[in-house]
């Protein structure tokens, strides 16, 4: 009899213990703190897996990516939720993601960032392919004095602003001899330092605005007309291999990502954001 009530009291307790809801597993993709607001405001409240138009007033490469990677992730299998953990700066993203403080980065990372701590993490294919990215000289729209600007010579007359971490965007700005190269940490900061002039340039990608502009702090920032800088490598993205399921959450972005290249939303996402710009395809490339 004992045995039978043992037995009947087990059976409840693993019933009541199926009804108990236990807290859900979420992915958590690291994001930088002005990708997240353009995102949002982006959005709208809409969902970002039924996302078809990447255009519009807060799109850019940034929020392009975050919509793309949850599509891929999505495509992949992955049932998860997905949260954002804030990160100050793509350093510090990018160290997280290496210690398995955070699980992916919603934004593509260049491969040079990663080969010297590669064991660290799990690369997919290439969204942004070697020679793809071309990037704007931006500047104040106040600055008329350097729209005049024009040959390799005259570039390296200037000053520019940057992040050391960011190996691509440095190493090209490197190679071309400015009077002055400023390393800066945040992008908030970058501007600030165009705005008051400490610095004449930063890079950015072309914006899907008219006149290729836009606005920081009631400041219109536009670039340098009839020239681009082209920066070489590849841009991925990046599971930490430090985290559960890491092989498992890897295989599904690799397998979305191919899905996307298949279905040509990367080339759409990157065209209607404004990355891959036809306003510029006649401007000169310079590459150092």
């Amino acid at each position: 009899m004992l045995k039978r009530h043992t037995a009947l009291l087990l059976v409840l307790i693993s019933g009541l213990t199926s009804l108990i809801a236990t807290p859900s597993f979420a992915l958590t993709l690291g994001i930088e703190p002005s990708v997240l607001e353009k995102y949002r405001l982006f959005l709208a409240d809409r969902d970002p897996l039924t996302i078809d138009d990447y255009s519009g007033q807060y799109s850019h490469r940034g929020v392009a990516e975050v919509i793309l990677i949850q599509k891929a992730l999505k495509l992949g299998g992955l049932d998860e939720k997905i949260e954002f953990k804030i990160g100050p700066n793509y350093a510090r993203l990018l160290k997280q993601l290496q210690t398995g403080d955070l699980d992916v980065l919603a934004n593509s990372a260049w491969l040079s960032n990663l080969e010297n701590n590669i064991g660290d993490f799990y690369v997919s294919d290439a969204v942004i392919r070697d020679g793809q990215f071309e990037a704007g000289l931006y500047t104040l729209s106040t600055r008329d004095d350097l729209q005049s600007v024009r040959s390799l010579a005259q570039i390296r007359t200037l000053s520019a602003v940057s992040n050391k971490h960011w190996h691509s965007d440095w190493q090209t700005l490197s190679a071309l001899k400015l009077v002055k190269l400023y390393n800066v940490a945040k992008w908030s900061s970058m501007l600030d330092m165009v705005r008051v002039q400490r610095a004449d340039f930063l890079l950015a990608p072309f914006q899907v605005t008219p006149d290729l502009s836009f606005t920081n702090q009631d400041d219109v920032f536009v670039p340098i007309a009839g020239i681009k800088l082209g920066l070489r490598g590849s841009r991925h993205f990046v599971v930490s291999r430090h985290i559960p399921r890491a092989d498992s959450f890897y295989l599904m972005l690799q397998k979305g990502v191919k899905q996307l290249h298949e279905q040509g939303e990367f080339d759409k996402a990157y065209r209607e954001s404004g990355f891959y710009n036809p306003q510029v395809a006649s401007w000169t490339k310079i590459s150092p």
